[in-house]
């Protein structure tokens, strides 16, 4: 019984040093200082708010003539389901690695616009 527990805690180690897969994303990116989206066709993903999706939201920044643009990326990321008994996009997206930023904006599909009156 101890010999399966030190090989199960060697496989744990092992596997833990191996370079997971990561898969290339292209879709549009949308940040807040709270939260980010990543919209790949019609799949939504929540995307970890971590330093690589900081760093994205800040070159995103550059390319949006609206708060609220969507900008293209291309990124190599991580898909997870999100935890049970959560509210939320379905798949959480992490990003492993910024490949590029498109330097305009996606056009609105809707643009709303306040009158006076």
């Amino acid at each position: 019984m101890k010999n399966l527990f030190y090989l199960a805690i060697t496989a744990l180690l092992i596997s833990c040093g191996q370079d997971v897969p990561t898969t290339t994303y292209e879709g549009n990116f949308l940040a807040t200082p709270d939260a980010a989206v990543l919209a790949v066709g019609d799949e939504m993903y929540a995307v970890t708010m971590d330093d690589m999706a900081k760093e994205l939201a800040t070159k995103v920044k550059a390319s949006q003539n609206e708060v609220h643009d969507m900008v293209p990326v291309v990124i190599e990321a991580l898909v997870t389901p999100k935890p049970a008994n959560t509210q939320g996009w379905d798949s959480i997206i992490t990003i492993k690695k910024i490949v590029s930023v498109s330097p305009d904006a996606v056009a609105p599909d809707i643009k709303i616009e306040e009158t006076e009156q």
